[in-house]
């Protein structure tokens, strides 16, 4: 897959890039060119706080506060 992208000029910064898996049993690791990507119950996507479990009142909680 990286080696398409790199065809196209595109680059995986895997500092950067996270990994958060949800409805698979899969746990073997994932790694690209510049190291292995880190995986995480959850993150921040455009501004909206994603996670593992579902629900938005974390999400809620965060925008509220600020």
């Amino acid at each position: 897959m990286e080696v398409q992208g790199a065809k196209l000029g595109l680059k995986i910064n895997a500092t950067k890039t996270k990994l958060m898996r949800i409805g698979t049993k899969r746990d073997e690791g994932v790694s690209v060119a510049g190291g292995r990507i880190d995986e995480v119950d959850e993150l921040t996507y455009l501004r909206s706080i994603v996670s593992k479990k579902g629900g938005t009142d974390k999400d809620i909680q965060a925008r509220i506060g600020k």
